[in-house]
């Protein structure tokens, strides 16, 4: 994920400051002001959050044999299932691991024929859990079981673009990517059939000039399913945070970020001259007890705030992988696990896995 929300980050832009309340009962939902976190001084460690019932573990991946290291480029998106840990790289490689991490093949190879694929960018599970999908920019959506074996391509109405997913059973939503950023939608919904049951058109269109170089923010990995079954969409371009509701269908803002140096919302030929100013949410996510906002702050600095969701604390943290100085940055989300990726100083891969027990 990293690899290709560096790239994405260069490309785009596009603030919008929204509204925080509620359609329904016009329930107000938390905002949070970027000079408030970054003015935070109280830190949070992770002996902090083990006093609060935490615990982080390592999962060394490793190949069968143990003699030789394995060789991963950059993982970019990742699954857990039942019994394995699906892995893409920065290579569009589909590895397949143990649930201790140890290396059991690959999934899927690259080409033209049927089962293959041409660009992977994201990986989710199959709405009964039992199969891994791949989503190819070119091919559409590409199904194989659990081992690895093919079952199926399902084309996708409109070819190129960029589609990110997460299935909940009964409906697979597909957070929508285009990198000319005018799409028509920017989220739909699916029955398990592939026919689109709703759709959330784009919030916000773009007028290009000849010095707009830059497009819409891609919201990479904006969806995860945390460990209430809730589904939540992180709308990178607002950075609002939703919950959907598939079977309404309805977006519920859960929280926003109202940040200071936005630019005018259909104007993309500044970007250039503000870059160094921007303060954006780079990752989000959450637990039962914290928001875990990653941001880009002013001068291109990335840091983790971890905000207590029963009295709205702030934290800037200093969670650090177990026996390194390596910064954890929750990356992926199962439940309430959150993830992160880092090599050690003998560059060893390994999975960060932080929960609350």
């Amino acid at each position: 994920m990293e690899t290709m929300k560096h790239f994405s980050f260069f490309l785009c832009l596009g603030f919008l400051t929204v509204s925080c309340a509620g359609s329904g009962d016009k329930t107000v939902v938390p905002q949070y002001f970027d000079n408030n976190l970054t003015s935070v001084s109280s830190e949070i460690s992770m002996q902090d959050l083990v006093e609060r019932g935490y615990r982080m573990d390592t999962v060394r991946l490793r190949n069968a044999d143990g003699a030789e290291r394995l060789l991963i480029s950059d993982v970019v998106d990742m699954e857990l299932a039942d019994g394995c840990i699906f892995l893409l790289t920065a290579d569009s490689k589909i590895m397949r691991l143990s649930s201790d991490g140890v290396f059991c093949g690959y999934v899927g190879t690259k080409g033209n024929g049927p089962g293959e694929y041409i660009y992977v960018n994201d990986i989710y599970l199959t709405p009964g859990g039992d199969g891994i999908c791949l989503n190819d920019v070119m091919k559409g959506t590409i199904t194989y079981g659990l081992d690895g074996t093919y079952k199926g391509t399902r084309k996708r109405e409109t070819p190129g673009q960029i589609v990110t997913s997460i299935s909940d059973g009964q409906y697979v939503l597909e957070s929508v990517q285009v990198v000319m950023g005018n799409e028509a939608d920017r989220l739909r919904v699916m029955d398990t059939n592939g026919n689109v049951t709703s759709r959330f058109p784009n919030h916000l269109l773009f007028n290009y000039t000849p010095k707009a170089t830059v497009t819409a923010y891609q919201e990479y990995k904006a969806l995860f399913r945390n460990g209430a079954g809730e589904i939540i969409y992180h709308q990178m371009s607002t950075d609002t945070v939703f919950t959907v509701r598939a079977d309404v269908p309805a977006l519920e803002p859960r929280c926003c970020f109202v940040f200071q140096n936005e630019a005018a919302q259909s104007d993309l030929s500044s970007f250039a001259n503000i870059s160094q100013k921007v303060s954006m949410v780079y990752d989000y996510a959450e637990d039962a007890s914290f928001r875990y906002a990653t941001l880009i702050e002013p001068g291109w600095t990335k840091r983790l705030y971890l905000i207590d969701k029963n009295d709205n604390t702030a934290y800037r943290s200093a969670v650090n992988v177990p026996g390194t100085e390596t910064a954890f940055y929750p990356k992926w989300q199962s439940g309430d696990k959150l993830m992160d990726y880092c090599l050690s100083e003998e560059e060893v891969p390994y999975l960060i896995i932080l929960e609350k027990y």
